[in-house]
């Protein structure tokens, strides 16, 4: 039994009083040591896909 393919879905969401995950400075570099990690593990048939819920600042408040 098993397969071939998967997904693996990471919420990234990072603010002042949240700081976790520590080490990485936004969703792109978490994204990139996945992918790091899973290909040294021979697991290249997972697809990773971080969504990024940080609070972003709104056009009008720039």
């Amino acid at each position: 039994m098993g397969t071939d393919l998967g997904i693996y879905c990471v919420l990234y969401f990072k603010v002042d009083s949240f700081s976790e995950p520590k080490g990485f400075n936004d969703s792109a570099s978490l994204l990139l040591d996945l992918n790091k990690k899973a290909q040294e593990e021979d697991l290249g048939n997972i697809c990773i896909i971080v969504y990024d819920c940080t609070e972003k600042t709104s056009v009008c408040k720039l």
